[in-house]
């Protein structure tokens, strides 16, 4: 049987570092996480390498957002 897959977007920042943390203790979960660095979502190959393996069952979770430090704008 197959292990489920989660990914985590913002996996190095507070948040995403304790859930893939507490994720990776369990032996029935696939978990891989991805921060700014390892994956750019405007890269197609970054985009497929994520998420070219994904099923139905799989999950995504999105821990990450754009801070004022890299956008001063209201939009950010």
């Amino acid at each position: 049987m197959a292990k489920k897959q989660i990914i985590i977007f913002g996996s190095s920042g507070f948040i995403g570092k304790y859930l893939k943390d507490k994720f990776d203790d369990d032996a029935s979960l696939e978990v891989h996480g991805y921060s700014s660095q390892t994956c750019d979502l405007l890269s197609a190959t970054d985009v497929h390498k994520a998420f070219g393996s994904l099923g139905k069952e799989d999950s995504i979770i999105i821990a990450s957002s754009i801070t004022r430090i890299k956008e001063n704008s209201f939009s950010a």
